[in-house]
């Protein structure tokens, strides 16, 4: 089962088409504090490409498939899409939900659709995967951490 922590983000990977975005969607993830990271659909070995061993540090799970993602993830998460065009945008007035799980496609994937809420980063092009990644979770720590200065 999936643990989760209320002071941080969790990530969930779909096919990530290359091991480096991955090493870094796991470094990001160690930085900023997330509990766990999730896999799905995995395209390679368990041999993560990043410098900093975070998955020593950090859980990581692997899904064959979202149905099973979904049946495993922790009770009361509500799981958020990063997706290009989605009509919520992140920005400076985008509140991120206490027990959240973004998932977040491949590069050469989308998301598909399960009535999830989406969000989107406004740019001009879509972002890789990894850059993504460490958009949204910079976002949540740091707006997290506002509220605990506050």
């Amino acid at each position: 089962m999936c643990k989760y922590s209320k002071s941080s983000s969790d990530e969930v990977s779909i096919e990530p088409k290359f091991i480096e975005n991955f090493g870094t969607i796991l470094r990001s993830a160690h930085a900023f504090g997330a509990s766990f990271i999730c896999v799905i659909g995995h395209r390679y070995g368990e041999d993560f490409g990043n410098t900093s061993k975070a998955e020593r540090h950090i859980p990581v799970f692997l899904f064959d498939n979202i149905e099973a993602f979904l049946k495993s993830k922790p009770v009361e998460a509500e799981v958020v899409v990063l997706e290009v065009g989605a009509e919520k945008m992140l920005g400076k007035d985008f509140i991120h939900s206490e027990r959240v799980i973004y998932l977040v496609g491949g590069e050469d994937r989308t998301v598909p659709e399960l009535g999830l809420k989406r969000v989107s980063i406004d740019t001009k092009y879509c972002l890789n995967q990894s850059v993504a990644t460490s958009i949204i979770m910079f976002d949540l720590a740091n707006k997290r951490k506002e509220l605990t200065d506050e």
